[in-house]
């Protein structure tokens, strides 16, 4: 193999740069194919997630359609505060002490349509994880115009692997 020596006479030469930029422009394209090529395979891969995730909305909306609807859209019950939270205790076999409302503030009143605007809090002490979705999925699924705004949960440490302190914002209107 002939040895290429590059010095200062040699990069002053027309037939040196006829050389080089040739392959510095070829090796430049290839960066560029590939890189390319990288980033469309990249790009099916999103659109197939987003194809893939476009299909699980369509079968959750048709679940609901057929469940009745969106949670709470056709329930006809109004939420009656503590009254309403103390027959899913009774449900589910919990002590009503175990979960003790928080004094509420006062009412605010929507303008835009005169609607009576509740807040409630509810603090539970040791219940399971499982208890706790029951009962965000019973308030909204049962009374109409009630959804949880906040939940805020702690681990406690007891012999069961599942107990915990929680505490649940519920926002509910009220036709005046």
């Amino acid at each position: 193999m002939a040895q290429v020596k590059i010095d200062k006479e040699s990069l002053q030469k027309p037939e040196f740069w006829m050389v080089v930029v040739p392959l510095v422009l070829g090796l430049w394209a290839m960066l560029s194919l590939f890189s390319v090529y990288a980033k469309s395979s990249r790009a099916e891969v999103k659109i197939k997630n987003i194809k893939r995730v476009e299909q699980d909305a369509k079968l959750i909306k048709e679940s609901q359609e057929k469940l009745g609807g969106v949670t709470g859209q056709n329930a006809i019950k109004e939420f009656q505060g503590l009254d309403s939270a103390n027959q899913w205790a009774k449900n589910e076999r919990l002590k009503e002490s175990s979960m003790p409302r928080v004094e509420s503030p006062t009412p605010k009143i929507n303008k835009s349509d005169g609607t009576i605007i509740n807040r409630e809090t509810y603090v539970f002490s040791k219940i399971r994880l499982l208890q706790l979705v029951k009962f965000v999925d019973f308030v909204e699924s049962n009374y109409s115009n009630t959804s949880c705004t906040n939940i805020v949960i702690n681990y406690v440490r007891t012999k069961s692997k599942d107990s915990w302190d929680a505490r649940v914002n519920l926002e509910y209107t009220v036709q005046p």
